[in-house]
């Protein structure tokens, strides 16, 4: 799991406000594949995502 922290302000009231993000998890839809695993393994063969459209 990954914590991460940002900061968010408000330069007209002058207020900082610590914000913390928690990454569950990673997904990816990409011309290769539906998800990040499957898009990863792709890449790794040397799949292409493009192709040509015959209209």
């Amino acid at each position: 799991m990954v914590v991460l922290f940002g900061i968010k302000t408000n330069f007209y009231k002058g207020e900082i406000d610590l914000n913390r993000v928690v990454i569950t998890g990673m997904g990816a839809v990409t011309p290769l594949a539906n998800s990040l695993k499957e898009t990863w393994e792709a890449a790794v063969k040397g799949e292409s995502g493009v192709a040509f459209n015959k209209i």
